[in-house]
């Protein structure tokens, strides 16, 4: 394996099976993934660490809206 830097990502999915197909794909681009199926706990997370990516998908546009809104804020 190379010297290169891994990407880390956070996965927001309510659904499982969902959150499972992501992971899987992620993963198989060498993506490191953590899920998190919370939105108040993906939120914690997002304050603590700096993630490459983050994938958001739940079933209230609001609180998608919200996480999002937080993610671009500065820190």
């Amino acid at each position: 394996m190379s010297a290169a830097m891994t990407l880390s990502s956070l996965l927001v999915c309510v659904d499982e099976a969902a959150a499972q197909v992501l992971r899987r794909v992620l993963e198989e681009l060498s993506i490191q993934v953590e899920s998190c199926p919370d939105f108040t706990r993906a939120a914690i997370r997002l304050a603590q660490e700096r993630f490459d990516l983050v994938l958001v998908d739940g079933q209230a546009n609001a609180d998608v809206a919200a996480l999002l809104r937080e993610t671009n804020s500065p820190a």
